[in-house]
């Protein structure tokens, strides 16, 4: 197991197919999502994230330009729900912030940060319960 830390970047080769091809009507993984979600599972498994926390997060996200058709959001899901199941960040509900923008490179890359707990827990309102968990995340 790699070691953790404050800022990580994650790269990721392959483009997840959009929330629409993600999931089948009936709210399953579809038969392509499998498929993506095991090939960037082996990816991750080598990268270093900032860890499961819990502790309050955020990410940048840049998605290639080219070859990209319609909602730079209908991937945010995918790549989300693949960062959290790999541990390289803590579950979603404790991101905070997130941007997404196109860029000019050709594979997926995320800037991922830990963020203050201080700031973002009086924003929140964190529960007695949150706060002692998260507080010794932070050092």
């Amino acid at each position: 197991m790699l070691k953790m830390q404050d800022d990580a970047r994650i790269t990721i080769t392959t483009l997840p197919p959009s929330v629409n091809e993600l999931y089948m009507r009936d709210h399953r993984l579809s038969k392509k999502g499998r498929s993506w979600k095991r090939s960037v599972a082996t990816e991750l498994m080598v990268q270093r994230g900032i860890g499961k926390g819990p502790f309050y997060w955020s990410m940048s996200v840049f998605i290639p330009a080219r070859g990209v058709r319609g909602d730079l959001m209908n991937f945010e899901k995918a790549l989300t729900d693949s960062l959290c199941n790999a541990g390289l960040v803590p579950d979603d509900r404790y991101l905070v912030r997130c941007m997404y923008e196109f860029w000019g490179g050709n594979h997926i890359s995320v800037d991922v940060h830990k963020d203050s707990f201080t700031m973002w827990s009086e924003i929140k309102g964190a529960s007695k319960h949150t706060e002692r968990i998260m507080r010794p995340n932070y050092s």
